[in-house]
């Protein structure tokens, strides 16, 4: 099975370009963009038919065409939240939050077996092999994590301040954003909001275009760049327009 990526703000099916930029009205342009995208696919109504998942009870064991609860407010659950609709998703400060989702994928959950070892340094789980090789034991069902880097070594350089929302830990990781395992499967739910995590990007340079890629990690997904299997990519580009009309104007 194939577990794709996509993210939001995507003003333009066909662009992958996100615009950071301290004109009012561009703000205001992006976040309605994400506003629509949120109250459209990732909020339930009072009278949605859900039940809270946990460990004990997965999603896996949901009654028919019952949902999970979730939804944004589980992550961003404060007005004064860095990505909430008060902050402009955090364009207002130009420190911009991208909704970075896992596609719906039909009965697809994550299995038991041995995380990355990126995730395993970055969750400070990191252990040793025995003799003679991997252990045969796989361990418990893993969570699915996500994680965004520069695309390239020159993207890297200049992409310092991440911070990853999720439901998680809504108030914030520098390391990755964690999905846990009993929010899977999808199975056709109408009230189900596919999960999901907010990467805020801070301190990114003026007028210097970086290429972002947003991988999702578990013991049973293949990533291949070529296909975008299991990632997905976009460009943050940062500009202040006003600033070279008023120089202009001198």
């Amino acid at each position: 099975i194939i577990v794709g990526m996509g993210f939001r703000p995507q003003p333009r099916v066909d662009d992958n370009l996100i615009l950071v930029s301290n004109d009012p009205d561009q703000q205001a342009r992006i976040a309605s963009s994400l506003r629509l995208y949120r109250d459209v696919y990732l909020v339930q109504s009072n009278d949605a038919k859900t039940e809270n998942c946990t460990a004990e009870e997965p999603a896996s064991e949901l009654p028919e065409s019952t949902a999970c609860l979730f939804n944004w407010f589980h992550i961003v659950n404060t007005d004064n939240h860095p990505c909430s609709d008060n902050n402009m998703y955090g364009f207002k400060k130009e420190q911009p939050c991208v909704l970075v989702k896992l596609n719906k994928v039909y009965g697809w959950t994550p299995l038991a077996g041995h995380l990355p070892e990126n995730i395993q340094e970055l969750r400070g789980i990191r252990t040793q092999e025995p003799r003679g090789g991997r252990s045969k034991k796989p361990g418990p069902v893993s969570d699915v994590y996500i994680t965004c880097d520069g695309t390239n070594p020159a993207d890297r350089d200049v992409l310092s301040d991440i911070v990853y929302y999720s439901v998680d830990k809504p108030s914030g990781s520098t390391k990755y954003g964690a999905i846990p395992n009993y929010y899977f499967p999808y199975r056709n739910a109408r009230d189900h909001v596919q999960p999901f995590v907010l990467v805020q990007f801070k301190n990114l340079p003026i007028d210097r275009l970086i290429s972002v890629t947003c991988k999702v990690w578990a013991p049973n997904i293949e990533h291949d760049a070529r296909a975008m299997r299991g990632m997905t990519s976009f460009q943050l580009y940062r500009t202040h327009p006003n600033e070279k009309a008023d120089n202009n104007d001198d």
